[in-house]
């Protein structure tokens, strides 16, 4: 008997105002693999995301994580699960520190009581050290350290893409869904992101699904890709498969080229 993926999507479909923005999607994405979801503008990529997340309710279909019903979730038991995720739009609290914001991201995962963090229990103290040493081991790995005590928001653009990298990886999940992570991003910056998302596979063992543009990104970190176009699914394949695809073409690498060209 074969092992469930991590994470299966089966038949599902999702209506806004009569237009339907995921027509019947089927993926699967393998424990330990980075997967991509790639289309278009508009072909319903971050919805999947919104499903998985549990901020959307798909009207059709199954989503399970680790073989449970994971549409039996609220969004708020999401993180418990193992799910982190990155937003297209980063959703940081920037009037807050970097290191507020990776001990924001741990919140789920220090169940302290009441009365335990308001008399300052020894239990509730070993938990708050925990969580700081937690946070701090990820500054020191991101390269954040030395802005621990800065304001997000005084931080340049790519430095808030790691802290927001930092906030998913401090609470030690089982998948990531990226949502554009090299939006914005310089050459450089986006070649220490392909490095980042290989590391935390290799390093972390953590499964990967990658919404994303920047194809040499794709091609460079994916095991494997989905293509999605007008909500459906139109293509899956290893990197080599996909860029070979007539379909895909048609549909979307074309586009990117033309675009490129008139850039």
């Amino acid at each position: 008997m074969s092992t469930p993926a991590l994470l299966e999507i089966e038949n599902m479909s999702i209506s806004f105002g009569g237009v339907k923005a995921v027509d019947g999607l089927s993926l699967k994405v393998e424990q330990g693999t980075i997967a991509g979801l790639i289309g278009p503008n508009g072909a319903g990529k971050t919805t999947v995301f919104n499903c998985v997340a549990r901020y959307y309710h798909p009207q059709e279909g199954r989503i399970r994580f680790d073989g449970k019903d994971l549409l039996a979730a609220r969004p708020h038991q999401v993180l418990p699960h193992g799910i982190a995720r990155t937003f297209q739009n980063m959703e940081l609290f920037r009037s807050m520190t970097v290191q507020d914001n990776l001990l924001i991201g741990q919140h789920t995962q220090i169940p302290v009581g009441f009365w335990s963090a308001a008399f300052s229990l020894p239990g509730a103290r070993a938990q708050e050290a925990e969580a700081r040493r937690r946070a701090s081991e990820v500054m020191e790995r991101f390269g954040l350290a030395q802005f621990a005590h800065a304001q997000v928001s005084s931080l340049p653009y790519g430095t808030q893409k790691m802290v927001e990298f930092g906030r998913a990886l401090v609470s030690r999940p089982r998948l990531i869904l990226l949502d554009e992570p090299a939006a914005g991003l310089n050459p450089s910056e986006t070649k220490g992101l392909t490095e980042l998302i290989r590391d935390l596979r290799d390093r972390d063992g953590i499964t990967v699904l990658l919404v994303e543009h920047d194809m040499g990104l794709v091609r460079r970190t994916c095991d494997e890709i989905y293509v999605m176009d007008f909500g459906r699914r139109i293509a899956h394949g290893t990197p080599d498969e996909i860029s070979r695809n007539p379909r895909v073409i048609e549909a979307y690498l074309g586009k990117q080229e033309e675009e490129h060209a008139a850039a």
